[in-house]
């Protein structure tokens, strides 16, 4: 789906964050105007792993993870196109793009 999300940058990689329907805003310039790493912020905590984050940012993308749902905690990858994010899909998983998916 193509929604805003944000990355956020941990000690150990990236983490994809639904923008819209799970945080809402961040104000992003208080946390990248100065060097990190900082707390992460309490909107974030449900969904790190870490406490600590080096970088955050907002970006548009297409999500894409195996299962879908409210308590669904596998995580989310994101991709600049949707071809890109049924790729992803298609090569981790084996799930096939539909057809008359538009």
């Amino acid at each position: 789906m193509l929604a805003n999300w944000y990355v956020v940058t941990l000690p150990y990689g990236e983490e994809y964050v639904f923008h819209e329907a799970d945080v809402g805003h961040i104000p992003l310039d208080s946390y990248n105007r100065s060097e990190g790493p900082w707390a992460t912020p309490v909107e974030l905590v449900p969904y790190m792993d870490d406490p600590t984050i080096s970088e955050i940012e907002k970006v548009e993308g297409y999500g894409a993870r195996m299962s879908e749902g409210e308590f669904d905690s596998s995580d989310w990858a994101v991709f600049e196109t949707r071809k890109e994010a049924w790729g992803h899909l298609e090569r981790n998983f084996g799930v096939e793009e539909p057809r008359d998916f538009k």
